[in-house]
C-alpha cells in the first residue's frame, strides 16, 4: 500500500476529490488498519487520528467509510464488493472522458 501511494498512484492529499486522481478500492474492507496508516502518512488526515481506530464514535472504523475518511474512495466490507465497484468507477471515469485516471483494487487476504 505504501509503495502504491508513494510511487504509483496520482493522488493529492490536499485535494482528495480531485477529478484526475487515481482511485484505490480496498476490497477487503474489514482490514483497513494498514490503509489508514498509509493515508495518514501521506497527509490525508493527521496521524493522531489513528488513535481513533475502532473507538466508539471514531471515524476510523472496522470498515472504511468514504463519507468520513479523506482518501477513501469506496465504503467497502465483505470480500467481493471491490471488483464490481472498481469496474463501475473505471467505466464512469471513461464516460466522463477522464482517461488519465486509473483504478487499482486490492482484494488480498
Amino acid at each position: 500500500l505504501w509503495v502504491l501511494y508513494d510511487r504509483v498512484l496520482k493522488v493529492d492529499p490536499a485535494d482528495p476529490d480531485w477529478e484526475g486522481r487515481d482511485r484505490f478500492i480496498l476490497s477487503k474492507g474489514h482490514g483497513p488498519a494498514a490503509f489508514y496508516a498509509v493515508l495518514a502518512d501521506r497527509g490525508f488526515f493527521p496521524e493522531d487520528d489513528l488513535r481513533s481506530f475502532l473507538v466508539y464514535d471514531g471515524r476510523l472504523g472496522g470498515h472504511p467509510d468514504r463519507t468520513l475518511v479523506p482518501g477513501v474512495e469506496a465504503s467497502t466490507g465483505s470480500l467481493g464488493h471491490g471488483l464490481p465497484m472498481a469496474v463501475g468507477v473505471a467505466l464512469a471515469l471513461r464516460a466522463k472522458g477522464l482517461l488519465g485516471a486509473r483504478v487499482r483494487m486490492c482484494a488480498r487476504n
